[in-house]
Parts: C-alpha cells; structure tokens; sequence
C-alpha cells in the first residue's frame, strides 16, 4: 500500500481522497485521536484505490494542491510583510479607526469566550 495517492473513505465524509500526508501518519492519527468506537470501522474501510478514476478528477486534484502550495507561500509572505514589519502602524490605525474595540492582542473578547482564537485557525 503507497504512502499517498488516492484512498477511500481516508475521511468519514469524502468518499475519495487523495492523501496528502504518509498514510501511516492518517492511521496513527484514526488510532490515537478518534473515538475508540470509530476506529475499528474507519482502519477497515481505509482502503487504496485500485482502479483508474476519471483523469479529470485526478487533473483537479494536481490544479487544486499546486494552488494550495501557492497559497500557503502567499500566506507566509503575507503574514511576514504585515504582522511583522508593520504590526505597529496596523494597531496603530486600528485604535483610531475602531476607538471601542476591546481587541486586546489577541481576540474581541478578552479572558472570555473564544479568548485566543484567530479567523485563519477556526
């Protein structure tokens, strides 16, 4: 069995999926993070694709995760040019633009609800 390539049911809500991390790293993840009711059925029905799926699906997919590497470029990029090098000037027109946010570093709801959380990691 390949370490990557195409699987079926690698997830409980896609039929097929073309894996993107080492498959002994999805099965120690089923293992060890999954409820124990779960595990036993998803392992089993782990299985690789065997036959040929449709080439445009498999064109879709190579489109689809070298867009993916390209944002995730994009995105260090980003968060390197603006949360580093211009953090001050950005909280700086925050604090005038928005003068009641209780935006504290961090979240809108300082020492309560969803405290930590940033859009991107939701």
């Amino acid at each position: 069995m390949s370490d990557y390539g195409w699987f079926w049911h690698a997830y409980p809500d896609q039929l097929v999926t073309c894996l993107t991390i080492p498959l002994e790293e999805r099965v120690r993840r089923i293992r060890h993070i999954k409820p124990a009711r779960e595990v036993e059925m998803r392992l089993r029905l782990l299985q690789p694709v065997r036959g040929s799926l449709p080439p445009a699906v498999v064109e879709a997919w190579r489109v689809y995760a070298e867009a993916e590497q390209a944002l995730a470029v994009a995105q260090r990029a980003y968060d390197k040019a603006s949360w580093q090098t211009h953090f001050a000037e950005i909280e700086a027109l925050h604090r005038e633009e928005c003068p009641d946010c209780p935006w504290d570093g961090q979240t809108v709801f300082p020492g309560g609800l969803r405290a930590g959380l940033m859009w991107r990691n939701e």
